[in-house]
């Protein structure tokens, strides 16, 4: 039986594994000498499968699973060992030796890297397109919660900018540049074959608190469960998913089955904590009386006598006893984290299986916050004979986030009502006006009540993706394909907020049940022929038909005014006031057909050409229909004759490409007249009746991107040097925007085909292999993009439309324009000019007339002498202006600070952005540095004006720096303004900071062993590793972070705060056996 195992893993092996076909057929004599060894990787384990050959002969073997081969009628030579991932190692044959042990080192790159490009995969060197990857081993470093934000300045020209600090907080991923207004401006993923477009609102969110958090519907993919992230970024690599490529394609691949006879099960777990990375500097319970106080005896005496009613306010926080609160200290914490992961990769009668079970668990640094994520994946590829093969593939995830973390505040106010803000912004002790206490304050609920047992609130988001395929080789040249996949998620929030809590005592009680739940499918067949003639010739073609849409439907139901509160969200029967209810759906359906070919010519010429049909349900029958064609060649020089003398190159190749691709991402039903609920009077009364709501409009047709792609690959002594580069132009037309119609149509918005939009932009990634010794390894990943995006047209006359913020800092205001030759998120607004001083105003002594020097003037004296703006120094329309108020540029010349001395102030997109790793490697300790950065960025800091002094915010805590800095006769601050300043609200250049940093992202540190410290065990290698996430930030912005992702798309760089970002530490093992 034993011998029988044996002889079926050579013939295995044998099929598997390509080697000489003469290998097999060499007979030597007996008594003929032979070779022997056996292949190891750096840490001493087995490398199965991998190829040794004798150079220069037909004479080879391939290793076992024990990494052993033998070599026989050989007494000299050079030994060449090859393996994917590996650098070729030779070794010389010596006279009187036999055996040798063979040390493989990883390779950072390879031009036979094979990439994913769509429907199938190619070596990076016969690429004509733009493609970058990020493999498993890349990813695991990172540390991160979920896989998009592991992409965070790894790649060039793809931008991540994660909402928050939250685990699972949603996430923007843009590849060169945003390329739409209105449509959809993420990229579409791929997992597995399964087609995605994602979409935020699957995930069931909560609006209460004015609540404008999103999560990230992709964190309930486990990034253990990937084994390779490929993205494509030019049309040539793109344009074969037609409709849905314009804004790039990311292609996640997980984890299969061993394609050697090795069995591996992996376990992974690590433990960590987090802290906090930065908090707000207020002032305490002495500091904000004192501060009130100091606001002047002209308003209401401020505070409630709490002593014996003599009238006297208490003043001394310690002395009167009075309660206070840090809440910051009060509602934050230490975060814990821990993650399980176990996998298995396996073959067995040419059945390859992989399975895989993770857990993760983050106790957030907010009080009370949570997420949890359960995962599991099964993945089993089977060949049938040698025609026919067959797949399935099932993975399942669960995220669970638990807390009332909303940042976000009510529509048409200027406050701030989300938790997160309020913990900076609350008054820090109990002390009220009697009109406070008579209003909002008369039932005083502490902010801390939103961290205890009086709220619940859980969302849960369940996703379930599955893959089956069958594929048929009638000839060794053709494969035909047939494939099915499904994505099915679930998702239901479910929040109670008691009388006793913040968000719940205005309503005595307030209940919110959300469901939402989406199903898509992607079916497709294609046939895929490559043949080689003359040996110059290489043809392939690409033929496929597909269909895949997108059901989508939500409601929601909520309700106040709960007599009885024991039960909460779990019988919102007894809440006896509903509030809302409303209910949703949409379908979207497409159907494609699509081809590819490609030629080269003796691996130096290279034509790609793709043609991709799509039909979208989002249009109307006449426009449904778009073609989207892409053309690439590429011309391998290190290829030519000339060349040959030329050792240092092994790779050089330029290349350059032209496409279009497509965008339909709108609301379905656009191009349709839709119709609502509606009253009409009739006798003196109501009735219910329908009519129409919004305008469709039938002409509707697809946003087309024109891509446009020169680039050079270069790889220089043995790829010790590799180096991508690329110059890119998008010209997206007819972008689908949902544009503003004359009132007398009865209608505010119509969508419609109008406008035009560039992005180019320069981007390269350079890897060196700086040292490579068999004891010392040290690689460099440099990567670098810039991208400028313009704002072409907007169709018609239109020059601009602005952008208004609805609550806030500035609720009512327009704070940013789209103008028609910038850039999309321009800050629109005043130049600030510092602050009126003193020497700005004639003085005079009211009781005698005469003029008084400026320099007299102090707090004391000030209000006992008038003051009139000297001529020449512009006022502000509206205002009298004061000493101490902020002042703003005429730039008209007017003489008079108007709305017409608005101006563009900020522009949000960075000059560029980048990413440097390194990594060493001494003996089995490896060390990876990863440092990220942006420059040039602005950022418009909304959120600074809640902390700062004015006649308006006269409620919240204030910086202490504000307050020690505030502008006084004694001290005229040119930076912080008086207590009372009048002028705050505008936006200017005041609250627009410079969002540059440079970050030091990750670092870790592993030591692996390898199976020789393991014996017997079944261990073949275990790692231990110490990983720091979010090192060190340096910036200058005065915000919490520089990262900042705002509701509003069309300036993402607006800050209103959120969950504080963490530097998390983390110690984990990885065992392999």
């Amino acid at each position: 039986m034993k011998k029988f195992v044996y002889i079926l893993l050579f013939i295995a092996v044998w099929f598997f594994v390509p080697v000489p076909c003469s290998v097999a057929s060499a007979q030597p004599k007996q008594d003929a000498p032979q070779v022997t060894g056996r292949v190891v990787d750096e840490h001493g384990s087995p490398v199965v499968g991998a190829a040794v050959v004798v150079a220069g002969t037909q004479s080879g073997a391939t290793t076992d699973t024990r990494g052993r081969f033998t070599i026989k009628g050989v007494n000299a030579g050079t030994l060449q060992v090859r393996f994917i991932g590996y650098q070729t190692a030779e070794v010389n044959i010596q006279s009187r030796k036999t055996h040798y042990d063979i040390t493989l080192q990883e390779e950072i790159r390879s031009v036979d890297e094979v990439v994913v490009i769509g429907y199938s995969a190619v070596p990076r060197k016969d690429l004509t397109g733009s493609v970058a990857a990020m493999r498993s081993d890349e990813l695991m470093k990172t540390g991160s919660t979920d896989f998009t934000s592991a992409l965070q300045g790894r790649m060039a020209g793809v931008r991540v900018t994660t909402q928050s600090g939250e685990a699972g907080a949603g996430v923007d991923i843009t590849i060169r540049g945003t390329n739409s207004l209105n449509a959809g401006t993420a990229p579409l993923y791929v997992i597995d074959g399964m087609q995605i477009d994602v979409n935020e609102g699957e995930v069931a969110t909560s609006s209460a608190g004015g609540g404008q958090n999103t999560y990230n519907p992709l964190a309930s993919i486990n990034p253990n469960d990937i084994a390779s992230i490929d993205v494509l970024k030019d049309a040539s690599a793109a344009a074969i998913y037609g409709a849905r490529g314009a804004n790039g394609v990311i292609i996640i691949t997980t984890k299969s089955g061993s394609s050697s006879l090795k069995t591996d099960i992996n376990l992974n777990m690590y433990f960590g904590v987090q802290q906090i990375t930065r908090q707000f500097d207020v002032l305490d319970g002495q500091g904000y009386v004192d501060y009130k106080f100091a606001r002047g005896s002209d308003k209401e005496i401020w505070g409630k006598d709490y002593q014996d009613g003599n009238g006297v306010v208490p003043r001394n926080v310690a002395g009167d006893g009075l309660q206070t609160f840090d809440y910051q200290d009060a509602m934050t914490r230490t975060g814990f984290m821990q993650n399980y992961d176990v996998s298995l990769n396996t073959v067995a009668n040419k059945t390859r299986i992989s399975a895989s079970l993770g857990y993760y668990d983050q106790q957030g640094i907010i009080e009370s916050n949570g997420f949890q994520r359960y995962s599991g994946r099964i993945k089993v590829d089977h060949e049938i004979n040698r025609k026919f093969s067959a797949g399935i593939s099932a993975t399942f995830g669960r995220v669970d986030n638990k807390g009332a973390m909303s940042s976000g505040g009510v529509s048409g106010t200027g406050g701030y009502t989300g938790i997160v803000q309020m913990m900076y912004t609350e008054r820090p002790v109990i002390l009220y006006t009697a009109s406070e206490l008579a209003g909002e304050y008369a039932d005083y609920v502490d902010l801390t009540s939103m961290i205890s047992n009086e709220v619940y609130k859980r969302s849960l988001f369940d996703r379930l993706l599955g893959n089956v395929y069958v594929q048929y080789k009638p000839i060794a040249d053709l494969r035909i394909r047939v494939s099915g996949s499904l994505s099915d998620t679930n998702s239901k929030l479910s929040e109670f907020y008691s009388s006793r809590s913040r968000w719940g005592r205005g309503s005595d009680g307030r209940s919110q049940i959300t469901n939402t739940g989406t199903l898509g499918y992607t079916l497709n067949a294609t046939a895929e022929y490559t043949k080689r003639f003359n040996k110059v010739h290489n043809f392939g073609a690409l033929v496929g038909v597909e269909i895949n849409g997108y059901h989508y439907e939500n409601s929601s139901t909520r309700v106040d005014n709960f007599e009885d509160q024991s039960t909460g969200v779990f019988d919102i029967g007894k809440g006896l006031t509903p509030q809302s209810w409303n209910s949703n759906v949409y379908q979207t359906n497409r159907a494609s057909a699509f081809a590819r070919l490609s030629y080269n010519f003796d691996n130096r010429y290279y034509l790609t050409v793709n043609m991709r049909v799509d039909g979208s349900s989002n249009f109307a029958k006449n426009n449904r229909v778009g073609y989207f064609p892409s053309l690439a060649a590429a011309w391998r020089i290190d290829k030519e004759g000339f060349m040959k003398e030329v050792k240092a190159i092994n790779n050089f190749k330029i290349r350059a490409s032209a496409g279009i691709t497509g965008n339909d991402r709108i609301t379905s039903y656009s191009y349709l007249s839709q119709m609502g609920s509606s009253y009409y009077a009739s006798n003196g009364s109501l009735n219910y009746g329908m009519a129409i709501t919004n305008s469709g409009n039938p002409g509707l047709k697809w946003e087309t991107t024109y891509q446009y792609d020169v680039g050079l690959d270069l790889d220089l002594f043995k790829s010790r040097i590799s180096l991508t580069a690329d110059y890119y132009l998008k010209d997206t037309r007819d972008m689908l925007y949902n544009a503003s119609i004359p009132s007398q149509s009865g209608y505010s918005k119509q969508w419609k085909n109008l406008g035009r939009m560039t992005n180019q932009g320069f981007e390269f990634t350079l890897t060196t292999q700086n040292v490579n010794h068999k004891k010392f390894g040290w690689s460099t990943t440099v990567n670098f993009d810039t991208n400028k995006t313009r704002l072409i047209s907007l169709g018609g006359q239109e020059r601009y439309f602005p952008v208004s913020q609805n609550y806030g800092s500035f609720s009512g205001q327009e704070i940013a324009r789209v103008i028609v030759g910038e850039p999309i998120g321009v800050v629109y607004g005043y130049v600030w000019d510092g602050n009126y001083q003193l020497s700005d105003f004639d003085w005079t002594d009211p009781n005698t007339g005469t003029r008084v020097d400026p320099s007299v003037i102090t707090s004391e004296n000030m209000s006992r002498f008038k003051y009139t703006l000297k001529e020449g120094v512009p006022s502000f329309e509206g205002k009298t202006v004061a000493p101490g108020d902020r002042k703003y540029r005429d730039l008209t010349g007017e003489g008079v600070v108007n709305s017409n001395d608005r101006t563009a102030i900020g522009n949000t997109d960075p000059l560029f952005n980048f990413g440097i790793n390194n990594e060493f490697r001494i003996g089995s300790l490896d060390v990876g540095v990863f440092i990220d950065g942006s420059y040039g960025g602005k950022i418009l800091n909304a959120f600074r004006r809640q902390l700062e002094p004015s006649l308006n915010n006269n409620i919240n805590n204030l910086s202490t720096e504000a307050w020690e800095g505030r502008w006084t006769p004694e001290n005229g601050s040119n930076v912080y303004a008086r207590l009372l300043n009048q002028t705050d609200q505008q936006v200017s250049t005041y609250y627009v900071e410079d969002g540059s940093y440079l970050r030091i992202k990750n670092l870790n540190v592993g030591y692996t062993f390898g199976r020789k410290y393991f014996g017997r065990s079944g261990i073949s290698k275990l790692r231990v590793y110490l990983l720091i996430d979010n090192v060190y930030t340096f910036t200058r912005y005065s915000g919490l972070d520089p990262e900042v992702r705002s509701y509003e798309k069309f300036l993402r760089a607006l800050d209103q705060t959120s969950y504080p970002r963490t530097r998390n530490y983390m110690a984990g093992v990885n065992i392999t056996f």
